[in-house]
């Protein structure tokens, strides 16, 4: 942040006009500009999505995984994660009509992209963590891993081959790692 940065709080931010709503996050008061994707970002953020409704419908765990949701962690940060997963008794508190969403989820995912470096993602997670989240996924495209950070554990890193679990939030999930790696990467 440099020092002639003006902070302001989520209130403030959400009285900006909506195109600027779409572009940026607020970071502990500061408006972060989001930058563009690229498709394989795209496609692997799809991909876990796509595994965590699968199971979700398959099993009885219940809750509810969203894509790129507007989350309000404090008074001072709305962030809209690549994916974030609520539990159904978290998900039973959340205000369907009303954004953001003022309830932290349980498991969130972020890819690396150009607008998003790995040390930041790192930074992000920390945050995370503090805020209530239990388990953060952090998907970095080169090479290929996923960076695990859970409350009360110590970091570790996946890489394909390697099983994808998440049993303090997704009792019975796993996946194979390379699930998630782009088909134009394997």
């Amino acid at each position: 942040m440099s020092a002639n940065t003006t902070l302001m709080t989520v209130q403030q931010f959400l009285e900006l006009p909506d195109e600027q709503l779409r572009r940026h996050e607020l970071w502990q008061g500061e408006l972060i500009e989001g930058g563009e994707t690229v498709f394989a970002h795209n496609w692997i953020r799809e991909m876990l999505f796509f595994c965590i409704r699968q199971f979700l419908l398959a099993s009885k765990v219940g809750g509810e995984v969203l894509v790129e949701t507007g989350i309000r962690f404090d008074s001072n940060t709305l962030a809209r994660p690549d994916v974030s997963y609520w539990d159904a008794r978290h998900l039973a508190a959340i205000d369907w009509n009303h954004s953001p969403v003022e309830i932290v989820p349980q498991l969130l995912a972020e890819v690396v992209s150009p607008s998003n470096s790995l040390p930041t993602l790192f930074r992000n997670a920390e945050y995370y963590l503090r805020a209530g989240v239990q388990v953060v996924l952090i998907l970095d495209r080169d090479p290929f891993e996923v960076h695990v950070l859970e409350k009360g554990r110590s970091a570790r890193t996946l890489r394909p081959g390697d099983r994808l679990e998440a049993p303090a939030v997704l009792p019975g999930f796993s996946e194979d790692v390379s699930r998630f790696v782009p088909p134009v990467s394997r």
